[in-house]
């Protein structure tokens, strides 16, 4: 190496060094900003990470709470429901089960209703030859048979209009109401065997 340099070779050793020097400093530089980046990134990330954790555990406890209240909902409800059927009156039967049966109080108002008695003024002439001189269960019977099977267009019409009006789905229960006035109209009217 030459012991004296000339101004242009030592501008160009300086230029050259001050590079050198320039691109280390801007390398220390870009590794500390790099550095300093994923630092912030890192801190980003755990704070992205803590928010979402803080996130769900926000959704499940809305979740939680709104189960929580719509159960208790719920049970309100369901005692409602409870208290509107307490207080509905339940539809009574139209006649008693003793024997022979007999109507009950909503049974005469069924009858009632259905001008039982007029019907059975009308009808109990066709079913006494039938009838006479046999046990009374066989009175029933016929009753039954006769209202289940002959009854007039009209009076089913009557006994489904009746049930309906009065809540009844059984149109049966209405029925029976026709049997039971019929079968005393015929003991009442006809010889009969008690035994």
């Amino acid at each position: 190496m030459p012991d004296v340099f000339t101004v242009s070779e030592v501008i160009a050793i300086a230029t050259v060094a001050l590079m050198t020097a320039s691109l280390a400093v801007t390398l220390v530089l870009l590794a500390h900003k790099i550095g300093i980046w994923r630092g912030r990134m890192s801190e980003q990330v755990n704070q992205l990470d803590k928010n979402a954790e803080n996130d769900r555990k926000n959704f499940r406890e809305t979740v939680e709470n709104f189960r929580k209240e719509m159960r208790e909902d719920i049970g309100k409800i369901q005692d409602q429901i409870v208290e509107i059927f307490k207080r509905l009156p339940p539809i009574p039967p139209t006649v008693g089960g003793a024997s022979p049966l007999s109507l009950t109080e909503f049974g005469r108002e069924i009858s009632q209703d259905l001008e039982a008695d007029k019907w059975a003024n009308d009808i109990y002439g066709s079913l006494q030859k039938q009838v006479q001189g046999r046990p009374e269960y066989i009175f029933q019977e016929v009753c039954v048979e006769y209202v289940r099977n002959e009854l007039s267009e009209g009076m089913k019409q009557k006994v489904k209009q009746v049930a309906y009006h009065r809540g009844i789905e059984d149109k049966k229960q209405v029925e029976w109401v026709l049997i039971v006035v019929l079968r005393d109209t015929l003991l009442a009217t006809t010889v009969h065997n008690e035994t």
